[in-house]
């Protein structure tokens, strides 16, 4: 008799959407959504909840497996498409763009690229949500910790909404974690 491991649903970084993108929701026009880096898809899932058209842009196929289930059980749709955003080609511009804990996994060269695709291809009056690690980030194992005040540059034509440096919380994610913090630059801007 073969034993059959059965894959419950699970969240990687916890069932709550970022707190950003629960604060962004009131500036968000109608369209359609990008959400980069979706992982097991806890802010994709929270905007589909809410009625929003969203897609799901995620290279690692573990996370892909995962969203597919939590999508299954929550009986909702949103579009997976299975790719790295530094290979991702746009063929629509986007009502808004999020991007949570992606960019400080790209060395400042790509991130740069992918920054400028990100704005390039946000529709007028649409929004970016970004968090992502700065320099005073415990952990510096990551190929870009931004800078005081960088990501904010970054968008200086944009209309800025919400920028701010903080360190967080004591937090673990997944069942196995274990207490941490991190030091972030959360944004929402409005292309204008």
């Amino acid at each position: 008799m073969v034993a059959i491991k059965l894959i419950k649903p699970s969240y990687k970084w916890g069932k709550k959407p970022s707190q950003i993108v629960t604060k962004a929701v009131k500036y968000m026009p109608p369209g359609n959504i990008l959400d980069i880096g979706s992982g097991d898809g806890r802010n994709a899932l929270f905007l589909a909840k809410l009625g929003f058209k969203v897609a799901a842009l995620e290279k690692d196929l573990a996370s892909i497996q995962m969203l597919k289930l939590n999508l299954k059980q929550a009986k909702l749709k949103v579009k997976i498409i299975p790719e790295d955003i530094e290979k991702f080609k746009f063929n629509e511009p986007y009502s808004t763009i999020i991007a949570i804990s992606v960019l400080h996994f790209l060395p400042k060269a790509n991130m740069l690229k992918v920054i400028n695709k990100i704005q390039n291809y946000t529709s007028k009056g649409g929004i970016n949500i970004i968090s992502a690690f700065t320099e005073s980030n415990p952990s510096k194992n990551f190929p870009h910790l931004f800078k005081a005040g960088e990501l904010k540059k970054l968008y200086s034509g944009w209309r800025i909404i919400i920028y701010k440096e903080l360190i967080t919380l004591p937090e673990k994610h997944g069942l196995d974690g274990t207490f941490h913090r991190h030091s972030l630059a959360l944004l929402i801007a409005e292309k204008a």
